[in-house]
């Protein structure tokens, strides 16, 4: 039988496993550790999306009339994610464990929606991922508690035999674009458990999609043509594939105290 993601987080082996999407990507505390954040993605083909949206407002209901833990939600063309922070270390992971296998004992009207709308999954994929304030960029006066709720999501895949440039290649970038000024965040993510294991997740969020063709504009106006061509060839060169995703937040899914 499918789970939900909170379900699953509780009764599975520990699947140690993002980010919230938009804001939260946005929001984490630069630290040298990194936020470790936990994820399950629900697969919806398209017929079921409006029951799988249902499933969650429903659930949501019941989440803010008894005190849930808190978690986010965010969208794309596939489905949906859900995303808890687990903390600056996986420790935190038991401890999440904990609270929701307490909440769900107490709210069992919350897992009964797995019986109502379990079938509109797919199928799930969880992860836990580690942001890297390292190498990540932040402009000079970037406010983070601005809502930019669209993001770009950019997944990386390493080669195996290419981990140790990778440092040097992201850190290059983020040079590039402190010295040009860029105006927009990039945040990057390292995959701690998943279905990829080499991979990396660089994230920038946006009011919205046209901020995002903006920026696009502001990189190549602001760096030279021939340097982002260097940069862009040395990062190819350590992928053996990549994808990029859109992704909305739905806070008026989510659920926080």
């Amino acid at each position: 039988m499918k789970r939900t993601i909170i379900e699953r987080s509780i009764l599975a082996t520990l699947i140690l496993v993002v980010l919230f999407i938009s804001n939260s990507y946005s929001q984490e505390t630069e630290t040298n550790e990194g936020v470790y954040i936990y994820l399950q993605e629900h697969i919806v083909s398209p017929q079921n999306s409006a029951a799988h949206t249902e499933w969650f407002k429903e659930f949501k209901v019941i989440a803010d009339a008894t005190g849930a833990p808190d978690y986010s939600v965010a969208s794309n063309n596939a489905g949906k994610t859900i995303f808890i922070t687990i903390g600056n270390s996986l420790a935190g992971y038991d401890e999440m464990n904990s609270k929701f296998g307490e909440w769900f004992q107490n709210n069992p009207k919350a897992g009964e929606l797995q019986s109502k709308y379990g079938h509109t999954i797919d199928y799930t994929r969880d992860e836990v991922w580690r942001h890297s304030p390292l190498h990540s960029y932040t402009p000079a006066g970037y406010d983070d508690s601005v809502s930019r709720p669209y993001s770009r999501v950019h997944t990386v895949y390493i080669k195996s035999n290419e981990m140790p440039k990778v440092d040097e290649a992201i850190k290059n970038f983020k040079a590039t674009y402190t010295e040009a000024g860029i105006s927009f965040a990039v945040r990057a993510y390292w995959n701690v458990f998943g279905e990829e294991k080499e991979c990396v997740v660089i994230v920038s969020s946006f009011k919205d999609r046209q901020a995002w063709l903006d920026s696009e504009e502001e990189v190549s106006t602001k760096i030279n043509a021939d340097i982002l061509k260097d940069l862009q060839q040395k990062w190819n060169a350590l992928q053996r594939k990549s994808s990029t995703t859109e992704s909305w937040s739905n806070p008026e899914l989510g659920h926080s105290n």
